[in-house]
């Protein structure tokens, strides 16, 4: 299970708060968010939403991270065994983080339809993670298609695009069903609290994106987690993928039963179903194989209460 997380607007422009923000989480990684200048978005005013009324363009240069600061963040991570990488939203953005040996990358969820920007993450052969929550199913299958050509080690985020998430928004099963494309599965999840991300480590996410944040006014306040809150979120989604485990039938079988004999009987018996009983501990065959037995001529003496075995018969 890999905890993840999102930086987002929450450096509210000053490095020290995300250096904070490493410092404080118990993450297994920090993603952050890099785009060139004014490459995110041409001017247009919301008309709905958290940000209702803000323009996109001035909304971007609020929460761009500058570039300056990302080999300080990437060094700081590193010395807290957190791996850093980055959501880039154009080329210039991907080239300038692999001088940083980026470890992985993020294609965010209003890029997957982006196929050439997929294209030019994918090809650095690097861990991919995508978020869904704008994408049919088709726009989906392409971008993993487009993704496929340079490698398979991708990670679809099932994601609502809604900003905070309502949990009726929220959908779970269509996490499931991002099986189909034969990738890895998780959660990049923008809900209050940690119910949804704890549920969807009990249907096998591999990865938890969460936002985080020092306090919760600015830009990602109402869907972000403060470290404190995002630590106890890792902690039961980390506890619930330990439980889930993997698939594993059987166990330890010393103490199941197995065939032993009812009584003393001489070599030369034909053994029958009343001479044979079932008991615990498993010193014996196992109950599954009495036909085996039951009709069989003894080789040799047996006495009450000893283990069956095929060696006591004539072969």
């Amino acid at each position: 299970m890999m905890v993840v997380a999102e930086v987002g607007a929450s450096h509210h422009r000053k490095i020290s708060n995300v250096l904070r923000m490493i410092r404080e989480t118990d993450a297994n990684a920090l993603k952050i968010q890099t785009w060139y200048e004014d490459s995110m978005a041409v001017s247009h005013v919301l008309k709905s939403g958290p940000w209702i009324g803000r323009d996109l363009v001035d909304l971007y240069r609020k929460a761009r991270l500058p570039w300056e600061w990302h080999q300080e963040i990437f060094d700081y991570c590193r010395v807290r065994n957190i791996v850093p990488f980055s959501t880039p939203f154009d080329r210039q953005s991907v080239e300038f983080l692999e001088r940083l040996n980026c470890a992985m990358y993020k294609v965010a969820s209003f890029e997957m339809v982006d196929l050439r920007l997929v294209a030019c993450i994918a090809e650095t052969g690097k861990p991919l993670l995508m978020s869904t929550g704008q994408s049919e199913s088709h726009e989906i299958r392409a971008a993993v298609t487009t993704a496929q050509k340079y490698h398979n080690d991708i990670t679809l985020l099932h994601c609502v695009s809604q900003y905070p998430t309502e949990t009726s928004e929220v959908n779970l099963k269509t996490m499931r069903a991002l099986r189909r494309f034969d990738t890895k599965i998780g959660l990049s999840d923008h809900s209050d609290g940690d119910v949804v991300p704890i549920m969807a480590a009990t249907l096998g996410a591999s990865v938890i994106e969460k936002h985080i944040c020092l306090h919760k006014q600015g830009l990602d306040g109402a869907f972000a987690m403060t470290p404190p809150q995002f630590n106890r979120m890792a902690r039961k989604v980390r506890q619930v993928s330990e439980v889930m485990g993997e698939v594993k039938f059987g166990g330890d079988h010393a103490l199941r039963r197995s065939l032993y004999f009812t009584q003393d009987l001489p070599a030369g018996t034909r053994v029958i179903d009343s001479h044979i009983k079932t008991a615990r501990p498993n010193k014996g065959l196992s109950p599954l194989t009495i036909h085996k037995v039951v009709g069989q001529v003894l080789s040799e003496s047996v006495t009450r209460d000893q283990p069956v075995l095929l060696a006591a018969f004539r072969k």
